[in-house]
């Protein structure tokens, strides 16, 4: 997982990742001798393609050099599905690319500007694409065609209903507003600014003398304008007084007025979002508040609230507030102190402050008791946080009793890909069914309408449900929903039902569950630009609960990480260093291990002690007791060596290098702790390059949990493992060959 999402994810009880597994085919067609094409006027169809992976959906392009009905002056494009193919119907959607004649790709039609369309082979009009594609003019001859040739790059993105994919997104991060416009001023106007010719009005500010020209004032700013098209005294006098802006401020605003920008920006944002507030200029007041927001802090969050608020930003306002929530520290500031006397604002910032924090007893047992509203108890969590410390940390306490209600908290992290498919399709999605760490007896799964419901279509539904495999049938709970924001890249507290406070009663009754459900977000611009992470949407659902049950069971939380052992316990070896001593003096030695001339002096005691096999060598009247030598000839000199070291002081400093070996000779002379470890380290190194390698290691040494390990990963990527030159030994190994070929089948079924 990416670690922008950490913020996001790290608190999940389970995280499960919902989407239509996609493919990505990039098709090439080059047309040469086109315009022998345009002569002979019929239409062309390419080669079918397919993409890699996926062999079951087959596309063909078809073009029209003269249109396909009286567009003669255009070529028509279309991409179709094929009936070949196994599957003949696909959502896609389609970029193309002209090969320009300085070897550049221009982009003609681009997938990230066009809707998703459903191809279908089983009906006359399955083909999607453009009567006019593109005209004939001199520009397109003049940079398209190269050689006579027409080159064209297709990428199709598409998926199927019927497959799944479950790979980790990514986030990304897009700017405060989605799409700043360009002003189009030039810069000729600028040196109207600096020459002062036929300047006829004059701003004044605190004695400093701007000349300008009414004209081009009125015609970048509304108040000007009306201040100029009227008798007002401003225009009579052609004179303008400012009083309540910096003379340094208006002059940069002239100057952003006459040539569209603004040099000294990043140190006078707060004053010109003032002057761009007071003189309706909205590109000004746009860019100024994307300044303030790239230089937030914690010093200085809370001026700049306030400003957004006096002056009507919303979208900074909205910024700010998510800022302060992530660093609440910003109470403590001076510029805090300003906002207290903004009885609003103040309560806004510390409702999602409350939210944020989720206090959970101190709200739910004011809620489920006394039925407190939100604005009361907001003022109560407020007001307790900065005594709560003093009070709970002093030691003068001689018996604290705390009261609540027992509840369970789960957090379920849902990330739904290729939401756009989602909606072409248009049908519900249901979540996997999840439960809180501490209670088996509960169980909930979501469900979302990515249209919302009946006549609401721009608003996405999600409903909280119970499910019907549960002991207790029913339960009081506190949703709240939080989306990955792409701004700030953290959760955003998007909504609970009803109440963003209210518990509610969620029931099981006759195999019919009671559930809650709310129109999460609307699907306008904002949704799109703030929500959409790479057409992914991610939802974090926070549900604070309780049975009311007496006999609730209590398990302990099952943890699981990344790192997971091959074997739950590895037992420690218990040899001391000392050990170690006798092989490097090789004092007391009466036994040579000999290995391709090189000899190591050891103890056959030793030997006897740590290996089965040696031990019964040196019983009995074998040829190596009696000679005191050990022939070794199936093994590296330096894999015995650390055989050794290991034997007499229970460590491997080399095991990563000599894991492969090491585990021959742990099986050989039946060292059992060695081999689970060398087992523990290829388990760590298996990737599709070694997978089959390992395999058969596993195999041929009777490594059971290896194996496993081993089969699990191939079922994990068959395709390709199965491709890599280890594989092709494999295949002579009958059954195990065979083995593998069994489990990718049963998680091929269970998929299906």
């Amino acid at each position: 997982m990416s670690s922008d999402c950490t913020s996001l994810c790290a608190s999940a009880d389970f995280r499960y990742d919902t989407g239509l597994k996609t493919h990505k085919v990039t098709y090439v067609w080059a047309i040469k001798n086109f315009s022998f094409y345009e002569a002979i006027g019929d239409d062309l169809k390419s080669p079918t393609f397919s993409a890699v992976g996926d062999d079951e959906t087959i596309w063909f392009l078809r073009l029209y050099p003269n249109g396909k009905n009286e567009e003669k002056d255009h070529i028509s494009f279309f991409l179709t599905i094929s009936n070949d193919g196994i599957r003949k119907k696909a959502f896609a959607k389609l970029s193309i690319y002209f090969l320009k004649r300085e070897m550049q790709e221009t982009p003609i039609h681009n997938s990230e500007s066009e809707k998703i369309d459903l191809y279908d082979a089983s009906i006359p009009k399955g083909a999607w694409g453009w009567d006019k594609f593109i005209k004939k003019d001199a520009h397109f001859r003049n940079n398209f065609l190269i050689d006579d040739t027409l080159t064209i790059k297709c990428v199709v993105i598409y998926a199927t209903p019927d497959t799944v994919d479950s790979t980790p997104h990514d986030c990304s991060n897009t700017p405060l507003y989605s799409n700043v416009p360009e002003c189009n001023l030039t810069d000729q106007f600028g040196s109207l600014l600096e020459n002062h010719n036929l300047a006829d009005v004059v701003l004044s500010i605190n004695g400093t003398e701007y000349p300008a020209h009414k004209t081009i004032l009125s015609a970048r700013s509304p108040v000007f304008a009306a201040m100029f098209r009227h008798k007002a005294k401003e225009n009579e006098e052609n004179r303008v007084y400012i009083e309540d802006m910096d003379e340094k401020v208006v002059g940069e605003m002239l100057r952003y007025i006459y040539t569209g920008k603004c040099e000294k920006l990043s140190e006078f944002a707060t004053g010109l979002l003032a002057a761009a507030d007071k003189y309706d200029l909205v590109h000004l007041k746009m860019i100024c508040a994307e300044e303030l927001y790239r230089n937030l802090s914690v010093e200085n969050a809370a001026s700049v609230l306030a400003l957004a608020d006096m002056h009507g930003v919303k979208e900074l306002k909205n910024a700010v507030i998510k800022f302060i929530v992530r660093k609440p520290e910003v109470v403590n500031t001076d510029g805090w102190k300003s906002i207290r006397s903004n009885f609003e604002l103040a309560d806004e910032v510390c409702l999602a402050i409350a939210r944020r924090a989720r206090i959970q007893l101190v709200q739910i047992w004011l809620l489920t008791t006394y039925r407190i509203s939100w604005i009361r108890i907001t003022n109560i969590l407020f007001n307790m946080s900065s005594n709560c410390i003093s009070l709970c940390g002093s030691s003068s306490a001689d018996i604290r009793w705390d009261t609540g209600v027992k509840t369970h908290e789960v957090v379920y992290v849902w990330t739904i890909k290729n939401f756009s498919f989602y909606e072409a399709i248009g049908d519900e999605l249901k979540s996997s069914t999840f439960s809180a760490v501490d209670d088996n007896e509960i169980k909930w799964y979501l469900k979302l309408y990515p249209n919302g419901e009946s006549e609401t279509k721009d608003t996405i539904y999600l409903y909280l449900n119970l499910s019907d495999d549960i002991i207790h049938k029913e339960a009081f709970a506190k949703v709240s929903v939080y989306v990955l924001d792409t701004h700030r890249r953290q959760e955003i507290f998007v909504s609970s039902p009803v109440d963003s406070n209210t518990v509610d009663k969620y029931a099981m009754k006759q195999g019919k569950a009671k559930a809650w459900g709310w129109g999460v977000l609307v699907k306008d611009d904002d949704f799109r630009d703030d929500y959409l992470i790479d057409d992914t949407l991610t939802i974090k659902c926070v549900i604070v609960y309780s049975t009311c049950a007496s006999n609730t069971l209590i398990s302990t939380p099952h943890n699981c990480n990344n790192n997971a052992r091959l074997y739950p316990n590895v037992p420690e070896c218990n040899l001391s260093d000392q050990f170690g001593l006798l092989l490097e003096n090789r004092d007391f030695a009466d036994v040579i291990l000999s290995i391709n001339g090189i000899e190591y002096p050891a103890h056959k005691y030793i030997l006897a002690a740590r290996s089965p096999v040696f031990a019964a060598m040196f019983k009995y009247n074998a040829r190596e007791n009696e000679e005191n030598r050990v022939n070794i000839e199936d093994m590296d000199e330096k894999v015995v060596g650390e055989m050794l070291r290991y034997i007499y002081t229970g460590k491997c400093g080399k095991l990563t290098e000599f894991a492969t070996g090491l585990l021959e000779a742990a099986d050989k002379y039946d060292l059992v702790h060695l081999k689970m470890i060398c087992a523990e380290e290829l388990y760590k190194t298996v990737s599709v390059e070694n997978a089959a390698d390992i395999l058969a290691l596993a195999d041929m040494h009777g490594v059971e949990e290896l194996k496993k390990g081993v089969i699990k990963f191939i079922v994990s990527k068959p395709n390709e493992v199965l491709d890599t030159v280890g594989w092709k030994n494999i295949r002579s190994n009958f059954e195990l060959a065979d083995e593998v070929s069994r489990a990718i089948a049963r998680q091929l079924a269970l998929k299906k």
